[in-house]
């Protein structure tokens, strides 16, 4: 991971962590890809996922939650 890229992660300022899960999924070459997920949520009822794909952060955009963290 290129350090010059770590301000990506400030959209994470205020959440806290809440589960990681691993899983696999199929790449656009057509093979399979381990990919960790970083569940993180606010006390607004945001939320954000960080998704490790060989070994590069993917951000997802920013999705509301209900009381029991699931998305609405």
């Amino acid at each position: 991971m290129n350090i010059d890229k770590l301000n990506e992660f400030d959209v994470l300022t205020g959440f806290r962590f809440v589960e990681a899960h691993e899983q696999t999924a199929e790449c656009s070459d057509g093979g399979i890809e381990n990919v960790i997920t970083l569940h993180f949520e606010n006390d607004n009822h945001v939320a954000v996922d960080v998704d490790f794909i060989d070994g590069e952060p993917h951000i997802s955009e920013l999705y509301a939650v209900d009381d029991n963290g699931k998305k609405i």
